[in-house]
């Protein structure tokens, strides 16, 4: 998963209402309702659902932040487990 802050267009930094307003002018356009000569829409629409879930989350955005998930909210191994 692409990083959750660059799918919503915002920075690290972003409050809450600042995510929730990029997440709804988004849903807006991408959604398959929306744009239904998109085949892509659908993936889309759920990438853009994910990254707001994950970082409207307090607790998941922190772990996201310190490494700890990915950004498709999966446990990463240790570091010294990377290659």
């Amino acid at each position: 998963m692409i990083d959750p802050y660059e799918i919503l267009g915002v920075q690290k930094g972003a409050t809450g209402p600042e995510l929730k307003k990029a997440f709804h002018k988004l849903a807006r356009e991408c959604h398959p309702d929306s744009d239904p000569d998109n085949p892509w829409a659908e993936d889309e629409f759920k990438a853009l659902s994910a990254a707001y879930e994950l970082l409207s989350d307090p607790k998941r955005r922190a772990l996201y932040d310190r490494g700890e998930i990915s950004g498709d909210g999966s446990k990463r191994p240790p570091r010294g487990a990377r290659k």
